[in-house]
């Protein structure tokens, strides 16, 4: 029977790590949302601009996603 004297504590930083993620993560969506919005409005601008926005987004909200796991 493991006793709880052997079990880490709950560290506050990882809790407010989470939530500060978090705001972030939103505030990600909604700058990326308000780029797709000015790259789909001007429709003079290359492809490959829109393609590296969406590689650039999915990546960097894949490692947002393994960094709140790894911290919780």
């Amino acid at each position: 029977v493991p006793d709880a004297s052997s079990q880490p504590p709950l560290n506050p930083h990882y809790f407010f790590s989470y939530f500060s993620l978090k705001n972030a993560l939103i505030f990600l969506i909604f700058a990326s949302y308000a780029v797709m919005i000015d790259l789909t409005q001007n429709t003079n601008r290359l492809l490959w601009r829109k393609k590296l926005c969406m590689f650039s987004l999915f990546f960097s909200l894949l490692y947002c996603c393994i960094f709140s796991l790894k911290t919780v």
